[in-house]
């Protein structure tokens, strides 16, 4: 029913009032539609913490978050003609502005970018890295009651999978990304930095796994070189999505098999060279050292001097590098 139809059929005839009485009809809902959008509006608010009402949201009969007269109204779908066909608000500026300053979302795209990109920084402040697991949620409050944090993620946060966007960001340029310069350079503002994009056909996720376990083992470690033998270990300080990736094996690789810098094109091979060197990558061992190491391993441990024990140091990261140079030949980058 509507305004109109009140005026016409009912507002003058009392015998109808009276039958419509004592079947139990709202009055309340016999106003402006635009006032009872609004008040279902203020509830849902207040139930989930924002206005991003998803389309097909329906106001649940007997909740009493909800006002009685909006229960079965069709919210989504009049959020959804507000944002598009500007019912309500065309010829009414000043309900666009009370819209507005209730915090109705007028671009949902827009909106969920600048959620997912405030989670990120609070994300990064938080833990102290950008390091986001595939599978990290937005912990809501209950889950957040045994943790030491000062104060738990904002609501509208909560509940976020923001591993998964992340992801979707870096994998296939969610949020316009790569062809934004401002967002992307918002997220490298924040340390969140995208991969060089690859041409069409070239796969990124290998190299852009090996290039995270490197820069971890970095911080680990304190240095880039790697033994050929080493496995990352279901330890504290490792990314779990790493736990059992054959570090040591994919260094060889790429020095004496140039994997990764193979069919990827000038520029990007160079930027991942340019990457792999601000870690401290070693490209290439040299036969003296291996000779010098295996030397000092041969020398009894009591008359070793520091030389060596320096020589001896190396060996344990180098000696197996070597020996597969000396095999295979020029190292291929």
């Amino acid at each position: 029913y509507s305004m109109d139809f009140w005026y016409k059929h009912i507002m003058n005839k009392a015998e109808r009032r009276a039958d419509l009485s004592a079947v139990g009809f709202d009055w309340q809902r016999l106003q402006s539609e635009y006032n009872i959008v609004l008040d279902a509006l203020v509830a849902y608010k207040t139930r989930h913490g924002d206005l991003h009402v998803p389309t097909g949201f329906v106001v649940p009969d007997d909740d009493d978050a909800f006002p009685a007269y909006t229960w079965g109204l069709k919210l989504g779908l009049r959020v959804h003609r507000i944002r598009t066909k500007g019912d309500y608000v065309s010829e009414n500026p000043a309900r666009w502005f009370q819209l507005d300053n209730l915090g109705f979302v007028w671009d949902p795209r827009e909106y969920a970018w600048l959620l997912t990109l405030s989670a990120l920084k609070m994300y990064r402040e938080r833990f102290g890295h950008c390091r986001v697991s595939q599978g990290f949620v937005v912990p809501t409050t209950a889950q957040q009651g045994g943790l030491a944090e000062s104060e738990p993620w904002p609501r509208e946060l909560q509940g976020l999978r923001l591993g998964q966007r992340w992801d979707s960001m870096r994998r296939k340029g969610t949020y316009g990304v790569y062809s934004d310069p401002e967002r992307k350079a918002a997220l490298k503002k924040l340390g969140f930095l995208l991969p060089v994009r690859r041409p069409q056909g070239v796969r990124d996720n290998a190299y852009d796994q090996f290039y995270t376990a490197l820069k971890q083992y970095r911080l680990v470690h304190g240095d880039a070189r790697v033994p050929q033998s080493f496995v990352v270990p279901k330890a504290a300080d490792w990314d779990e999505d790493l736990w059992g990736y054959r570090l040591g094996q994919r260094i060889n690789d790429v020095r004496n098999k140039g994997r990764y810098f193979k069919g990827v094109g000038e520029d990007i091979a160079t930027e991942r060279r340019v990457a792999l060197d601000s870690l401290g990558f070693v490209w290439k061992q040299t036969r003296g050292r291996a000779k010098k190491a295996r030397a000092a391993a041969e020398k009894p441990s009591g008359v070793r001097g520091e030389q060596d024990e320096e020589a001896l140091e190396d060996m344990k990261v180098l000696l197996d590098v070597v020996l597969d140079e000396e095999d295979e030949g020029s190292v291929e980058t």
